[in-house]
């Protein structure tokens, strides 16, 4: 079965979001009222490897647990958008959490991928602090939602509904960040609650007060999912992290030089697994990196200049690259080509180039 595309995947989130403004929210089903107890939430799904106890949790309501999952997977796959809070080059120093929300956040901090580090007091770059407070707003109640990571922070309203769905009330709001103009608020997780309610969906970023994304009312569609079924924080960011690579600009190509080059063969419908000859291909070629090198990911071409399962396999070699240090600013994932020579019943095995460039000047 053809692999669905990142492009079409984030599209359908878009879509999930966007329904309600196009056409009107759908009605919920009879009898789908206040949730009493979602399915699939157990708070020990929420204990983070740095728990400081568990009393909150424990104590805690099936739905007050998934409403908290809520906001901590908006919060932290917002946060992990940032370039400066990558998941793969950023260690967090945290206290040990003795508070519900606390160890629902770290717990999501964890499931992103982020290494957690447990110091005594407010010690390191990225201490990780976070606050909830209860305000009023023109809208009724509100609860605000503080996150923040050194000197980054990220903050939200939020409210609750008369049936016990938690929607966003207002912009997600970011502040002490220079490079956070791609950053998504990826509310898709609040439409997957189901209701008719709508909300507020987009991101604020506060140092410049420049509005990112949508900013206008969404209406939420009904989703029979399981609360465990439903999107996850590290799908959330992943999806997006992808999306940005296949978005990305092309690197100035007359700065730079090619220095080597090798292909990769990956067998069948695969996309995820590299094999032995192919991950020892990449890592030969990311031992020699420098300062200022480029690596060019070209793994789609086709007869009519579409192949999901080839682009999917460029973005697994990039992601390669990436686990042996190689910064997200050094790939470059090309978008696929058409090829002439390609009989649109071609099934053989695409090859995926590597490219590695330098500098011009540089490349010996």
């Amino acid at each position: 079965m053809k692999a669905r595309s990142v492009a079409l995947a984030l599209a359908m989130l878009a879509g999930a979001l966007m329904q309600g403004c196009a056409s009107g929210s759908n009605p919920r089903p009879s009898g789908a009222g206040a949730i009493e107890k979602p399915t699939g939430v157990s708070w020990e799904t929420f204990v983070p490897n740095v728990s400081g106890g568990t009393e909150a949790l424990e104590t805690s309501s099936p739905l007050e647990l998934h409403r908290l999952s809520l906001v901590a997977t908006n919060l932290v796959s917002a946060a992990a958008q940032i370039p400066a809070l990558d998941a793969d080059d950023t260690v967090l120093q945290v206290q040990r959490p003795t508070s519900a929300f606390g160890n629902v956040l770290f717990k999501t901090f964890e499931d992103v991928g982020y290494a957690l580090r447990v110091v005594a007091t407010d010690l390191g770059p990225r201490y990780v602090s976070y606050s909830r407070y209860m305000g009023e707003g023109d809208r009724g109640n509100v609860l605000e939602f503080r996150l923040a990571i050194g000197d980054i922070s990220l903050e939200r309203q939020f409210r609750i509904d008369d049936d016990g769905y938690i929607y966003p009330a207002s912009l997600l709001r970011i502040d002490g960040s220079d490079h956070s103009p791609d950053v998504a608020a990826l509310d898709v997780i609040f439409s997957e609650q189901g209701s008719d309610a709508t909300f507020v969906s987009g991101v604020l970023l506060g140092d410049s007060g420049e509005i990112v994304g949508v900013d206008e009312k969404v209406s939420a569609d009904y989703s029979a999912a399981r609360a465990d079924e439903r999107t996850s924080a590290s799908a959330l960011v992943e999806a997006a992290r992808r999306q940005r690579m296949l978005e990305k600009e092309a690197p100035d190509f007359e700065r730079l030089e090619k220095y080597r080059r090798t292909v990769l063969i990956m067998e069948g419908d695969n996309t995820e697994y590299l094999g032995d000859g192919n991950k020892r291909a990449v890592s030969l070629m990311a031992r020699e990196h420098r300062e200022g090198d480029v690596y060019v990911i070209t793994g789609c071409i086709d007869v009519d200049g579409e192949n999901d399962i080839s682009q999917e396999r460029a973005l697994r070699v990039e992601e390669e690259l990436r686990s042996h240090g190689i910064a997200a600013e050094a790939t470059y994932v090309s978008p696929c080509v058409r090829a002439s020579y390609r009989h649109p019943l071609d099934t053989s095995p695409e090859p995926i180039t590597l490219t590695h460039y330098r500098p011009t000047g540089a490349a010996r």
